[in-house]
């Protein structure tokens, strides 16, 4: 029941719009073959001894797999976990969760798998806590409210994370940095470590340099035409907790909503001129489909390619095998491919998406190894 209310008020949107969500024990809602107009449906599976053996979560499981729906097994990390579940869902990395805890954490993962909490614009907030944690937080919530997808520290790494990883897991997700430029920040390693890893992934960047930032204390690595000098007319407050006026912010998220959109585009369009390149070197005959998607053929088969600028997620899973159905030609193999910037994703995502992909000629790829990937 806990968790049922979680869910229930984690899809509470920015404004109080509450997404639709019904929560059901009826496997019936796993239909085999689904409509573009069926509900998103995904399976949580509360881990026990009688889970382990029960036939009917082992039949919902299987229904999962065959719809490419998305499967996220609990478990109390005190026991086994194969000792919890049914066999069929041993290779996903389960949530564990036991029952003294706090349901916020797993209902957070159930949802961001899902997808009922990613939206096209995420953004991170890169900043150092001394001085720039008023702006920081003013940021988040105004982005949120918004409608944004933010990552901000303190609000965003779960307990007992490990920090860098999930930092850097996060900065993949997002894609995009608003990094706020306060005197302390250029001291940071986690800053220096954030913009360095925005510019080796070619992600957006945004940067507010405060009015008492000196030059001296500006990020080298960040161009001029990336940073958004702020006046004293445009803030309230004491150095070491600046925040903007009302008139100052309303500007800034117009900017960063402007900035973000062309980061986003020109990284998706480098995406699938790369993506291109790779099939070409690999001897395919290279042809654009539309939507962010690629046709690629030699004598062997057609390989169907869609890009993501973030790392890729089921949807993107059901989206390419939708259309290599499409395009399939009768007798001829065709394979799909979702293509994504970076080799590392997150275990759980990973997982689910390894195990919706099993025994399907579709999968993902990082950009660099899709001409590798191709030629088996």
């Amino acid at each position: 029941m806990e968790l049922t209310d979680e869910l229930s008020r984690r899809t509470t949107m920015a404004g109080g719009t509450r997404a639709p969500i019904d929560i059901t024990t009826d496997h019936s809602a796993l239909v085999v073959d689904p409509k573009p107009s069926d509900p998103t449906t995904a399976l949580v599976v509360i881990g026990g001894s009688k889970t382990a053996t029960d036939e009917d979560v082992s039949q919902a499981a299987k229904a999962c797999r065959a719809s490419m729906r998305v499967c996220i097994p609990m478990f109390d990390p005190c026991a086994d976990f194969a000792s919890q579940v049914p066999d069929v869902v041993h290779e996903l990395n389960g949530v564990p969760w036991a029952d003294a805890q706090s349901p916020e954490v797993p209902a957070s993962t159930v949802l961001r798998l899902l997808g009922l909490t990613e939206t096209e614009r995420k953004a991170f907030v890169s900043y150092r806590r001394t001085d720039g944690s008023a702006l920081a937080n003013q940021l988040r919530y105004s982005l949120v409210d918004a409608g944004w997808d933010v990552f901000l520290d303190r609000f965003s790494v779960p307990p007992a994370a490990v920090f860098q990883e999930q930092l850097d897991r996060d900065l993949a997700d997002k894609a995009f940095v608003v990094l706020v430029e306060s005197p302390d920040a250029v001291s940071s390693i986690w800053v220096e470590h954030e913009i360095a890893f925005a510019h080796m992934h070619k992600f957006g960047l945004m940067s507010l340099a405060l009015p008492e930032t000196t030059r001296a204390e500006y990020f080298p690595a960040v161009l001029e035409d990336l940073r958004k000098q702020l006046d004293l007319g445009d803030v309230d407050g004491p150095i070491g907790a600046r925040k903007l006026t009302p008139d100052a912010l309303e500007s800034v998220l117009v900017e960063i909503d402007r900035r973000h959109a062309s980061a986003f585009q020109q990284r998706r369009e480098i995406l699938l001129l790369d993506a291109a390149e790779e099939l070409e070197r690999a001897g395919f005959k290279v042809e654009v489909l539309g939507g962010w998607s690629l046709l690629a053929s030699n004598a062997a088969g057609d390989e169907v390619v869609t890009v993501t600028p973030r790392a890729p997620a089921p949807r993107d899973l059901m989206a390419v095998e939708a259309l290599r159905s499409q395009v399939r030609a009768p007798k001829r193999r065709a394979r799909g491919w979702v293509v994504h910037p970076l080799e590392d994703i997150d275990r759980d995502r990973a997982s689910l998406i390894a195990w919706m992909s099993r025994h399907r000629r579709v999968g993902p790829s990082p950009v660099m190894l899709l001409g590798t990937r191709v030629k088996r």
